[in-house]
C-alpha cells in the first residue's frame, strides 16, 4: 500500500462539521467549561418521497455530512430503511421494490467529525482513543439499522394513533443507541458499566423514558469461567 493510499484509507473517513464540533458551551467557573460535542456521524440511505420514477439516480437522498466520491460508502444489504419528505419528515419503509446501489446492497456513510475530536487539552492518544471510539459506534449504528428499521416498520404499521407510532420511533431511537454502545464497548464489567454510563445519559434514550413505559437496559452475561476448555 502507498503512502497515498494509506492517507485516502484514513481520510474517507472524516469529515469538519465545527456547528456540531463545540456547541451548548457553558462556563462552570473557576476556567471549568461544559459543552457539547457530535464526535460521529452515521448516514443510512434515505428513500426520496419526492423522488422521479423515471429517473433512477433521484430515488434516494444524497448523504447531508458526507460526500460521495471523497468519502467511500459502507454497502450493506437491506430490506426496510426511512422514506424522507420535506417537510413531513421520515418514516420507515420497504425497499424490496426499489432498485439497488449496487449488487450487494446500499450505500451506508460513517465517519468521525474532526472539529470535535481536536479539543484543547486533549493529548493525542486521547484524541486517537476517541476516533475510535468514535468509529465502534457510528459502524455499529450501521451494523444492526436494517434490524432495527424493520422491527420499527412493522411497529408502525400495527400503530392505531398518532401517541403508538410517536412511542414505535422512541423505541427505536432509544434501542438504536443501546445497540450503538454495547458494540462500541466490547468486553467485561468495565465496559459494560462504560456503555450503560453513555446510554442512559443520551437524549434518545431519556426521550423514551415516560410514565407510563419505562425501557430497561438488558443485562450482559459475561463469562467469568477462565478454566481452558483444552
Amino acid at each position: 500500500m502507498t503512502t497515498f493510499d494509506q492517507a485516502w484509507d484514513i481520510a474517507k473517513d472524516f469529515f469538519f462539521d465545527r456547528g456540531a464540533g463545540r456547541f451548548d458551551e457553558k462556563d462552570l467557573g473557576g476556567g471549568v467549561k461544559r459543552f457539547r460535542s457530535i464526535l460521529g456521524r452515521y448516514e443510512r440511505p434515505l428513500v426520496n418521497a419526492m423522488r422521479n420514477n423515471y429517473d433512477p439516480s433521484s430515488r434516494y437522498m444524497k448523504p447531508e455530512f458526507f460526500t460521495p466520491g471523497k468519502h467511500v460508502p459502507v454497502v450493506l444489504p437491506r430490506t426496510h430503511t426511512m422514506e424522507y419528505h420535506d417537510p413531513l419528515g421520515y418514516a420507515p419503509i420497504s425497499v424490496d421494490n426499489f432498485a439497488l446501489a449496487g449488487p450487494e446492497g446500499l450505500n451506508h456513510y460513517v465517519g468521525v467529525n474532526l472539529s470535535g475530536i481536536n479539543q484543547p487539552g486533549r493529548t493525542e492518544e486521547q484524541m486517537i482513543e476517541d476516533i475510535a471510539s468514535a468509529l465502534l459506534h457510528e459502524h455499529g449504528h450501521a451494523a444492526i439499522d436494517n434490524e432495527m428499521t424493520r422491527t420499527y416498520f412493522d411497529e408502525a404499521v400495527r400503530a392505531r394513533s398518532a401517541e403508538e407510532a410517536q412511542r414505535a420511533h422512541d423505541k427505536f431511537a432509544a434501542g438504536h443507541e443501546f445497540g450503538a454502545y454495547t458494540l462500541q464497548n466490547p468486553g467485561g464489567e468495565d465496559a459494560e458499566r462504560s456503555a450503560r454510563f453513555d446510554l442512559i445519559s443520551h437524549p434518545n434514550w431519556r426521550a423514551a423514558q415516560t410514565p407510563e413505559t419505562l425501557l430497561s437496559i438488558p443485562k450482559a452475561y459475561i463469562n467469568r469461567d477462565r478454566r481452558s476448555t483444552e
